[in-house]
Protein backbone atom coordinates (compact mmCIF):
# COMPACT_ATOMS: atom_id res chain seq x y z
CA UNK A 1 0.00 0.00 0.00
CA UNK A 2 1.38 3.42 -0.92
CA UNK A 3 1.05 6.22 1.57
CA UNK A 4 2.69 9.14 -0.22
CA UNK A 5 -0.41 11.35 0.04
CA UNK A 6 -0.84 10.48 3.73
CA UNK A 7 2.77 11.51 4.43
CA UNK A 8 2.35 14.81 2.61
CA UNK A 9 -0.87 15.47 4.50
CA UNK A 10 0.85 14.68 7.83
CA UNK A 11 3.51 17.30 7.13
CA UNK A 12 0.93 19.81 5.92
CA UNK A 13 -1.18 19.22 9.05
CA UNK A 14 1.83 19.83 11.28
CA UNK A 15 2.79 23.02 9.49
CA UNK A 16 -0.79 24.24 9.88
CA UNK A 17 -0.66 23.86 13.65
CA UNK A 18 -1.81 20.37 14.59
CA UNK A 19 0.42 18.62 17.11
CA UNK A 20 2.62 15.78 15.85
CA UNK A 21 0.24 13.02 16.86
CA UNK A 22 -2.82 14.73 15.42
CA UNK A 23 -0.94 15.44 12.20
CA UNK A 24 -0.18 11.79 11.57
CA UNK A 25 -3.37 10.16 12.87
CA UNK A 26 -5.64 12.57 11.00
CA UNK A 27 -3.71 12.06 7.75
CA UNK A 28 -4.02 8.28 8.02
CA UNK A 29 -7.63 8.30 9.23
CA UNK A 30 -8.68 7.04 5.81
CA UNK A 31 -6.98 3.72 6.64
CA UNK A 32 -8.67 3.26 10.01
CA UNK A 33 -12.32 4.05 9.51
CA UNK A 34 -12.07 7.06 11.82
CA UNK A 35 -13.25 10.34 10.43
CA UNK A 36 -10.70 13.16 10.34
CA UNK A 37 -12.31 15.07 13.23
CA UNK A 38 -12.52 11.97 15.42
CA UNK A 39 -8.91 11.12 14.60
CA UNK A 40 -7.77 14.60 15.67
CA UNK A 41 -9.80 14.44 18.86
CA UNK A 42 -8.58 11.02 20.01
CA UNK A 43 -4.93 11.81 19.23
CA UNK A 44 -4.82 15.32 20.72
CA UNK A 45 -3.49 14.17 24.08
CA UNK A 46 -0.51 12.38 22.58
CA UNK A 47 1.26 15.45 21.15
CA UNK A 48 4.52 16.51 22.77
CA UNK A 49 4.93 12.88 23.81
CA UNK A 50 1.79 12.17 25.78
CA UNK A 51 0.30 15.55 26.40
CA UNK A 52 3.62 17.34 26.75
CA UNK A 53 4.89 14.96 29.43
CA UNK A 54 7.59 14.36 26.81
CA UNK A 55 8.18 10.69 27.63
CA UNK A 56 7.11 8.37 24.79
CA UNK A 57 9.12 8.56 21.55
CA UNK A 58 11.55 5.71 22.02
CA UNK A 59 10.98 3.16 19.29
CA UNK A 60 13.46 4.50 16.71
CA UNK A 61 15.25 7.32 18.49
CA UNK A 62 16.59 5.43 21.48
CA UNK A 63 15.07 7.90 23.88
CA UNK A 64 11.66 8.20 25.40
CA UNK A 65 12.47 11.64 26.69
CA UNK A 66 11.38 14.37 24.29
CA UNK A 67 13.59 16.81 26.18
CA UNK A 68 16.60 14.74 25.11
CA UNK A 69 15.40 14.62 21.51
CA UNK A 70 14.56 18.31 21.19
CA UNK A 71 16.98 19.84 23.68
CA UNK A 72 14.24 21.94 25.29
CA UNK A 73 11.51 21.43 27.88
CA UNK A 74 8.27 22.51 26.24
CA UNK A 75 6.59 22.89 29.62
CA UNK A 76 8.14 26.30 30.31
CA UNK A 77 7.66 29.59 28.51
CA UNK A 78 11.41 30.21 28.35
CA UNK A 79 12.06 26.84 26.73
CA UNK A 80 9.15 27.28 24.30
CA UNK A 81 10.79 30.54 23.25
CA UNK A 82 14.08 28.69 22.62
CA UNK A 83 12.15 26.10 20.59
CA UNK A 84 10.79 28.85 18.35
CA UNK A 85 14.06 30.80 18.14
CA UNK A 86 16.00 27.68 17.16
CA UNK A 87 13.35 26.75 14.59
CA UNK A 88 13.18 23.25 16.07
CA UNK A 89 9.77 22.68 14.58
CA UNK A 90 11.27 22.56 11.11
CA UNK A 91 14.67 21.22 12.12
CA UNK A 92 13.52 18.34 14.32
CA UNK A 93 9.76 17.99 14.75
CA UNK A 94 9.06 17.48 11.05
CA UNK A 95 11.57 14.63 11.02
CA UNK A 96 9.77 13.05 13.96
CA UNK A 97 6.43 13.37 12.14
CA UNK A 98 7.97 11.53 9.18
CA UNK A 99 9.39 8.89 11.52
CA UNK A 100 5.95 8.41 13.05
CA UNK A 101 4.62 7.82 9.53
CA UNK A 102 7.29 5.12 9.07
CA UNK A 103 6.28 3.42 12.31
CA UNK A 104 2.58 3.54 11.43
CA UNK A 105 3.13 2.24 7.90
CA UNK A 106 5.00 -0.79 9.23
CA UNK A 107 1.79 -1.82 10.97
CA UNK A 108 -0.65 -1.07 8.15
Amino acid sequence: MKFYDNRRKSIKNFKQGLNCSQSVIEAYSNTSGLGPETAKAVSAGFGGSMGRTQKTFEKIHGSSDCISLMGVDLNTDEEKKKFRERNLSDKKSLKYVQDACDILEEDL
